[in-house]
């Protein structure tokens, strides 16, 4: 089966799912065994790295990701058939205008990588390039190099005339370390304690700001803090970013969500910092406000908000599982 015919044959099983609540009658409806439909679902969430439907007594009801799916489906249907008939026509790939994205959140905002992924997915003939720097971002847009950034509020300007910053969520921030650090086993943790040892990941900037100004007793220390902040180890990915803690006494700032495996395990522990500050990444798009009803820009946001909203419902989910003793 060729690609194209795959895709729109996968459209149509989550259409079938989505309408009739159960996978034995969209198989009936579309002509289908239901373990290929079955099978179908299960490849899709793996590429999208999101659930398509919750099970509940009435049927499998449908996701945010999925309802968001559902109400672009005309035009990914048709997006996907354009393309099959410039292959068939020439054997390229229709070309369109690039959708250039900066997300400096690449060892913890696993939800833009999914949704970078599934446009790629639904649109086949997408031009989408994404990279990971948290540098100059403000002036990358301005510039018109990048088309839309994903980065924490903190890191950038207050005032950035001609540019609309649209909020996407927060994940709050947790300091964790291997098992054989010398931490590990502190009941409650001092700054002091924690700026002996050297970071690892992206976006601790705010995170370690925020916690000072938490307690007002190190605010003196503050060039400490941004030197510590600062001179971080970049991880190119989660799975590095992990490799990096586990190896040597280093720290990391993530989200719960980001390493609960690892955590429920015992190979990380999460630090219990003093006076039980609750710290957060605030995470905003950022993009030129001339762009602000482009097509592509906006299929992005939607894309990537309905898959973070996925992923806190089955983090919370899972917190809640991993708490019940």
């Amino acid at each position: 089966m060729l690609d194209q015919e795959l895709i729109l044959q996968s459209l149509e099983i989550v259409e079938a799912v989505a309408k009739l609540g159960s996978i034995g009658a969209a198989a009936r409806a579309i002509g289908l065994s239901e373990p290929l439909v079955a099978a179908r679902l299960n490849t899709v969430e793996a590429q999208y790295g999101v659930s398509l439907f919750t099970r509940r007594a009435d049927g499998l009801v449908p996701t945010g990701f999925v309802r968001l799916f559902l109400s672009h489906l005309d035009k990914i249907k048709l997006n996907v058939l354009e393309t099959k008939q410039a292959l068939a026509r020439n054997g390229t790939r229709a070309s369109t205008s690039p959708l250039r994205i900066s997300a400096g959140i690449r060892s913890c905002g696993l939800w833009v990588n999914s949704a970078v992924d599934a446009m790629r997915r639904m649109q086949p003939d997408s031009n989408i390039t994404l990279d990971h720097s948290l540098l100059n971002l403000y002036a990358r847009l301005v510039e018109r190099d990048v088309g839309i950034g994903v980065t924490a509020a903190e890191l950038l300007p207050e005032n950035a005339p001609g540019l609309v910053i649209e909020p996407l969520g927060q994940w709050r921030a947790r300091f964790i370390c291997r098992r054989e650090h010398p931490l590990a086993d502190s009941d409650s943790v001092l700054i002091s304690d924690l700026t002996a040892y050297p970071l690892v990941g992206d976006f601790n900037y705010p995170v370690v700001m925020g916690l000072f100004n938490h307690n007002m007793q190190a605010m003196g220390q503050i060039n400490v803090a941004a030197d510590w902040a600062i001179s971080q180890v970049q991880a190119d990915s989660l799975d590095a970013l992990k490799r990096a803690v586990l190896a040597e006494d280093r720290l990391a700032i993530v989200p719960w969500s980001a390493v609960a495996r690892e955590l429920s395990e015992g190979s990380l522990v999460e630090l219990h910092l003093a006076g039980n500050p609750r710290l957060y990444v605030k995470l905003v798009f950022a993009y030129l406000a001339e762009r602000a009803s482009s097509d592509d820009i906006r299929l992005f946001v939607e894309t990537v908000k309905a898959i973070e909203v996925s992923r806190q419902q089955e983090t919370e989910e899972a917190w809640h599982i991993s708490h019940e003793d």
